[in-house]
This record gives structure tokens, sequence and C-alpha cells, in this order.
């Protein structure tokens, strides 16, 4: 039996449709199910996989114990052992896996680090721990990240310089051990390299080498929402909102273009499905529900909160049209948007601003209907015009759904992770394989730094 492959992520995860699933852990599934298939249509000796995910709250159904479900992969449906865990025990295991303080085999035969960066950063040490080529998955910038939660709360100063702190003493680990790096968009590929630069790893070993790899936010068949009907006969056009209020979106401009399109057509409904991410940015949704009240929109918005992923596939069915918007942010030029993606995978054309990466290339096959940045006018005529198209929409919708599942299917996404792991290598500048060669001081000053 081949020595097992660990994977760090979150969860819950999409295999768990009776919870709600939010971004991180829709990618710790993408990257086990990529990982699963590759391995399955390798053939041979399949190796245990074991994922563990860092979630917020214990859960009655998983305390102290594996959940196992399995997968579909064309030549079988191997076991997948998922261990929920929370901060302090998720952070702990490589320090216990070096203390021999758990049980587990002598060796690994591959780690991945993905979902966010705190996954990466742990699943760094347990490489380090069992000298295992590792995969990092960085799943957006997360510089860029801190810094719109810098921008959205100028009053946590010192909370912020901690941030930034805390978030580059995570990323370094990452990026030293990493023998395989991938971003979720080309552009944030970009970015790794430059970080990847600083943190001493373009060096005359790795010259020629292209070890950072582009991995964009994909779905496997039967993981995407069911092709959504168009709506029964409704004199209402419906709009639907999918996902968390977090630190990069645009309250002001989603309150002004709910208000305004719904004075110009009355007949308009916003389904809001999610809200506000606990322990991080809880501020920007109450907003919108106070600005909604204030505008007197709200008989026009029906709130649901967060749902489980079952009850949101069902809801893709009730809505026209999906909705998406951001402020301008480089964590939106180097991220992505599942939203957008799950909506087009459900049939729905969507609403959106342009600035990612996705969205630009959406919008220039005309599945993304563009409004302008920092603009609530602007979404409020997109909102308009699209209702006045609402005829053509359940067409453009199919179109849509063709378009990602060929362009942003999980096979075609993960396409070099999957060649990786049928056999993990190490980056040829670690003189071991646990850490560059002694003759790097960059990358040794930082692993100074870290100590």
């Amino acid at each position: 039996m081949p020595s097992p492959v660990v994977i760090f992520g979150a969860g819950p995860m999409p295999c768990e449709p009776y919870h709600a699933v939010m971004a991180p852990g829709a990618r710790t599934w993408q990257i086990t199910q990529t990982v699963v298939r590759a391995l399955v249509c390798r053939g041979g000796a399949f190796p245990e996989i074991i994922v563990y995910g860092l979630e917020q709250q214990r859960r009655d159904d998983a305390a102290g114990r594996s959940l196992t479900f399995s997968v579909s992969a064309g030549g079988g449906a191997p076991e997948i052992t998922y261990v929920p865990l929370q901060y302090g025990e998720f952070i702990a295991l490589p320090d216990r896996m070096a203390q021999h303080d758990f049980a587990y085999p002598e060796a690994v035969s591959a780690v991945i680090g993905c979902a966010s960066l705190q996954p990466c950063s742990t699943a760094a040490g347990f490489a380090r721990v069992f000298s295992a080529p590792f995969w990092a998955d960085i799943f957006g910038d997360p510089i860029a990240e801190i810094q719109t939660k810098a921008e959205l709360f100028p009053s946590e100063k010192d909370a912020n310089d901690t941030r930034y702190h805390h978030v580059w003493k995570l990323l370094m680990p990452a990026l030293l051990q990493s023998d395989v790096i991938s971003a979720l968009s080309g552009r944030q590929r970009f970015c790794l390299i430059g970080q990847l630069g600083a943190a001493g790893r373009l060096n005359r070993h790795t010259s020629g080498r292209d070890f950072v790899h582009t991995i964009p936010y994909g779905l496997f068949p039967e993981d995407a929402p069911s092709a959504a009907a168009a709506p029964a006969p409704n004199p209402n056009f419906t709009v639907m909102w999918c996902g968390s209020f977090n630190t990069w979106m645009d309250t002001a401009s989603l309150v002004r273009g709910i208000s305004e399109a719904v004075k110009a057509r009355p007949n308009m409904r916003f389904m809001i499905v999610g809200g506000k991410i606990a322990g991080y940015d809880e501020r920007s949704y109450t907003e919108f529900l106070d600005g909604i009240r204030k505008a007197d929109a709200i008989h026009a918005v029906h709130v649901m909160d967060w749902q489980p992923l079952a009850s949101i596939r069902k809801l893709y069915a009730s809505c026209d049209i999906g909705l998406s918007v951001d402020r301008f942010s480089y964590e939106a030029e180097l991220g992505s948007r599942t939203r957008v993606v799950n909506f087009m995978a459900a049939g729905k054309p969507v609403v959106s601003t342009n600035l990612t990466e996705l969205t630009g290339e959406l919008a220039q096959a005309g599945y993304v209907l563009p409004f302008r940045v920092n603009d609530g006018a602007d979404l409020a005529r997109a909102l308009i015009d699209a209702e006045a198209k609402s005829g053509g929409l359940p067409a453009l919708g199919a179109a849509a759904r063709d378009y990602v599942m060929d362009h942003f299917g999980g096979q075609r996404a993960g396409a070099a992770l999957a060649r990786w792991i049928i056999d993990p290598s190490f980056a040829p500048d670690k003189s071991n394989p646990s850490a560059p060669g002694p003759d790097n001081e960059l990358a040794n000053y930082w692993q100074r730094c870290l100590s």
C-alpha cells in the first residue's frame, strides 16, 4: 500500500450539502477531487487520502471522529477520510507529529495545502516534519485580502499592523517549503513569482523550471449545480445574491443599485442568500441591511442568511439572474469569484463588476453583464437592462453553463496538480527534502526570522 497523501484545507465541503459551504471548503473539495481522480486514472494500489479541514466551530456530527465519504472517479470510488479540526487542534498538528504525539504512518507520499493561508502554512510544517514533497495552493493573494480589511476597519490600527505581520509569517513557510505552488488566477501567478523571488526561491537551481501554476476555481460535473430551469411564470424579476458580505464587496453601490432599480421597476425582487463572516467581517452585512431599510427598499429584498448547500442549489431555479458586486481592490484584481462560476454552472448569467480575471473573460464572452466599479447608479442600469431582456436570459444562461463547464471544469483546471501527484517530486533547490540549501542566504535569513 502506498504511503498516504495528506491534504490540509477547510470545511465544510460540497460533499456535505447539508451544511453551508463557503469558498475555502469548495476549493478544498476541488483539490481533493483532482488528486483522487488523477490517482484512480493512474491505476494500481490506491493510497489513503486524509483531509484535515480547518473549521470555525466544532460540529456535533463530527466531534472527535473522522468522516468518510466516497468520490466517483470513473474507475472506482475510493474512500477519503475527512478530519475536521478547530483552529488550535489544526495548527498543532505538525508539532504533535514531530513529537510522535499522534498515531500516524512513518511516511507520507505527498502533502498539499489549499483553501486559505493557514492550511498552507500548517501543511508546510507537516511536509517538513515528514520530509515529503509539498504543493502549496495559495487561494487568492493573502496580503491583498488583509489590505481590504485594513481599509474597511481603519480604527483597528494595531490589529491591522499585527495582521500584516501574521499573514507574512504564514505565507513565508509555504513559499520556503513548497516544491510546487499554484495560484487562483494568472494575475496572482505573477504575484506569487515575485513573492518567491523575495523568499529566495528564484535561484540558479530553479532557473528554467516553471513550478508556479494557475488553478482557477473549477467544478467537476458531479458537483456542479443542476441546470436550473427557467423560473415559473411570475410577474416579478428575481435577482439572487449568494455568498458572504466580505471586506472587498461594495455595500454602498449594492444598496444604491437595488433601491434605484426597485423604484424604476417595482416588479424587481432580490433574494439575498448568505451573510456576514463571523469574526472577520460582520459589519458589511449589517450596513447593507440598514441601507436597504433607509432606502425604503426592504420590501423587495428577501433576506435568507446562510443556507445549506443543498438548499442553495434548489434556490438557483427561483432566480432570473445572479449578482456580484466588488469595490476596487488588489484582492479583486488578483483573485476570482466562486459565486460567479456557480451561478453560471446553474445556467444563470450574472450582473457583476468587472475586476477579476474571471469576470473579464466571462464579460468578453457575453455571460457577465458588467457595470462600472463604485457606481451604484450603473448597477441599477445593468439590472434594469437585464430585466428588459429577461426573455433571452434562459438561453444565455444555458450557453454560460456550457462555457464554464468547458473552460472551468475541474479536470482542465487542475491538470498540473494531476500530473504532479502521480509522481510527486522535490524542487531542485533543496539540498535535502526539508529546506532550501545552505548556500541560499536569503531563504535562510527568512527561516531564521521565523524561528
